[in-house]
């Protein structure tokens, strides 16, 4: 009996402890997510240059603005730490150049220990030489100072400069600067003296094409220093082109030539419109102002155009006889 009896308190003792709740386990450690932590900034000593914006060139010039064949030129380059500190040192460079092929170094250099708000000036000199130039003054060209693109804008400065070609008999003896003028190249006297200007364009053709100019020189001229072209479809429910041809068969005379070329006062209204010259204008140093301009005008458009030819030549002669 007793036998039996414990073998029922057994079985009663085993169904008790299954029927318990299980013991808790110790719980493992949640994973920690591993923080970035933050990056400590590197220590600058007290008066260091610590902003992201550190040189800019405040000022570029060339003396003389408009050089004759032979003259020396000085380019002068003034840069400011714009920074909150002192820059142990400033790199600076001068070139020249023609829009082809590599730049000319005039002159570079490193400027030292340039402290917050402090500018400093440089000059590089060059002989002129006929044609078109573009001057550039640049501080710290290669970046050295490790500036953002966005604060390298006030990094450099240029200056495009137009040299005429003096003939051998209005060239200035050894030793003395030539006396020159420049002036606006004036389409009448330019017709006196045997410039046509030819509207060329399509014919017939439904717009209104003026070259005042030319076929009408006496028209609607808005100032004597420029030749106006138009293309007028504003009326009509056609588009319509124009071809002028301008100040064909001339050349300067004694030694003038030419500084520069400027479409001006360019109307555009009413619709879509466009208008192009071929190949380039006439450039620098070059004695024929001859130009071929091409307008275009959707319906109810109007495309119209202004063209200024600077000058240059010896003071006292006659760029036209």
């Amino acid at each position: 009996m007793l036998r039996n009896w414990l073998r029922v308190m057994m079985a009663a003792g085993m169904l008790a402890l299954a029927c318990a709740p299980a013991l808790a386990q110790p719980r493992q450690p949640a994973p920690q997510m591993q923080r970035q932590q933050p990056q400590l900034q590197q220590q600058v000593a007290p008066g260091q240059c610590t902003l992201p914006d550190r040189v800019a060139v405040t000022g570029f010039s060339v003396n003389p603005p408009q050089p004759t064949q032979g003259q020396t030129v000085t380019v002068t380059l003034t840069i400011q730490n714009v920074c909150n500190g002192p820059l142990a040192s400033v790199p600076w460079t001068i070139e020249v150049g023609t829009g082809t092929g590599p730049n000319q170094v005039l002159g570079s250099g490193v400027q030292q220990n340039v402290l917050a708000g402090a500018s400093f000036s440089v000059t590089a000199n060059w002989t002129a030489v006929p044609g078109q130039r573009g001057f550039l003054g640049t501080a710290d060209r290669d970046n050295a100072l490790r500036e953002s693109v966005q604060h390298r804008q006030n990094n450099y400065k240029d200056f495009p400069l137009n040299v005429p070609q003096m003939s051998a008999d209005t060239a200035a003896p050894a030793g003395s600067t030539p006396q020159v003028e420049v002036r606006s190249l004036e389409h009448m006297k330019a017709k006196s003296a045997g410039a046509n200007f030819t509207n060329t364009s399509p014919q017939p053709t439904p717009c209104g094409i003026n070259n005042f100019g030319g076929q009408n020189p006496q028209a609607n001229i808005s100032s004597a220093d420029t030749v106006r072209i138009l293309v007028d479809c504003q009326g009509s429910v056609f588009g319509g082109r124009g071809d002028f041809d301008l100040y064909s068969n001339f050349r300067l005379k004694n030694g003038w030539k030419i500084v520069r070329v400027d479409p001006i006062n360019i109307q555009q209204r009413g619709g879509p419109t466009d208008w192009r010259y071929d190949s380039t204008l006439p450039g620098a140093g070059s004695d024929n102002p001859y130009m071929r301009f091409h307008l275009w005008a959707e319906h109810g458009a109007l495309m119209g155009v202004e063209i200024k030819v600077t000058i240059q030549g010896p003071t006292g002669t006659d760029p036209y006889q």
